[in-house]
């Protein structure tokens, strides 16, 4: 058991420290007395810890939800003991998403609904979903975070609604919430920014502008103005979960799984050959991974295959091995960043 150092990560309500290899402690932050309200707010933080304690034991063990191993105290300090995560979907939108590759992009969203369609199934609602809950460990996610959710079975309520850009306006926290803010989250993965935060886009947003980015948001989902998702791969999805086509997260699980299925966004069809040498060939030894810009590098050295950024295309190339020739196979399709 290790002691209680400085913690890994400093949350807006808990601390989480390193408890021993491989797992750590989350232990709520007390307001200090100096503070205006703060027995109230420590009241919340308390009422909360019990809450995600609860939900988690409700849970169970899945494969999609942060592994859970009860209560446990470090120096005195009583916390929530949780497997630890490499990372979590928003360091991956702020580091420019490089990282992830289009086979894990997929994943992840079929991972996302899943995990929602799975709490529901539990009788629980998140209610404040968003990309730091989803956390990253391996090549797949956890989802996190539940001591601002519901349970009606057993009396719980985390009084938590989602952030602006996850958030249906709805004051009331129901499974429709949590479809709603879902959207938003498929949106984020298959983007790689928050809706209306596009780099370079007009009227795009900065979510760090928090004051802004929230009331602007809200107007826009008010009058029912979304990000246009026509291009993107499982747009129909995202726009049902804005619009509320889907009446339960397990129809929104179905759809991701009929549409993120394979190993390619690349639609059948779509594909032409470019001839190219066995020298040029031997250039791409590095998987490749979509920029921000909208650009795919296969190697810094080498020349950039561009997309077509106004329709927002993806590409997947394969090296065609033959006797004669070697080529690739450029698939262009639909559903890209």
């Amino acid at each position: 058991m290790g002691a209680m150092n400085e913690p890994l990560w400093r949350g807006s309500s808990s601390n989480i420290y390193q408890f021993e290899p491989g797992k750590v402690l989350k232990v709520p932050r007390e307001v200090p007395s100096t503070n205006d309200g703060y027995e109230i707010l420590n009241r919340d933080r308390a009422k909360g810890f019990d809450v995600e304690r609860e939900i988690y034991e409700e849970l169970g063990e899945n494969d999609l939800i942060l592994p859970y191993y009860g209560c446990h105290e470090l120096e005195g300090y009583r916390g929530l003991l949780f497997a630890q995560a490499d990372s979590n979907l928003q360091e991956y939108l702020e580091e420019g998403f490089t990282k992830a590759t289009m086979p894990e992009r997929k994943r992840w969203c079929r991972q996302a609904a899943d995990a929602i369609a799975y709490i529901h199934d539990r009788g629980i609602i998140h209610s404040d979903l968003r990309p730091e809950n989803f956390l990253i460990h391996g090549q797949d996610i956890w989802l996190s975070d539940f001591n601002g959710s519901v349970c009606e079975e057993r009396g719980l309520d985390g009084g938590q609604l989602p952030d602006a850009g996850f958030w249906n306006l709805e004051w009331e926290t129901t499974r429709a919430t949590d479809i709603f803010a879902l959207g938003s989250v498929l949106y984020a993965i298959v983007t790689g920014w928050w809706p209306f935060c596009k780099p370079g886009a007009m009227n795009g947003l900065d979510r760090k502008d928090a004051s802004s980015y929230d009331e602007q948001v809200a107007e826009r989902f008010k009058n029912g103005k979304f990000p246009d998702v026509s291009s993107l791969s499982g747009g129909h999805i995202i726009m049902g979960c804005w619009t509320g086509q889907y009446d339960s997260a397990a129809d929104v699980k179905r759809d991701c799984d009929n549409t993120y299925a394979g190993s390619s966004f690349v639609p059948v069809g779509t594909a032409k050959f470019i001839p190219i040498t066995k020298t040029q060939e031997q250039t791409f030894r590095d998987p490749l991974r979509p920029n921000q810009d909208g650009t795919t590098q296969y190697n810094e050295e080498n020349d950039t295959i561009w997309r077509d950024m106004a329709n927002q295309c993806e590409l997947q190339v394969k090296c065609l091995m033959s006797a004669h020739q070697d080529a690739f196979l450029i698939g262009a399709g639909k559903g890209a960043v």
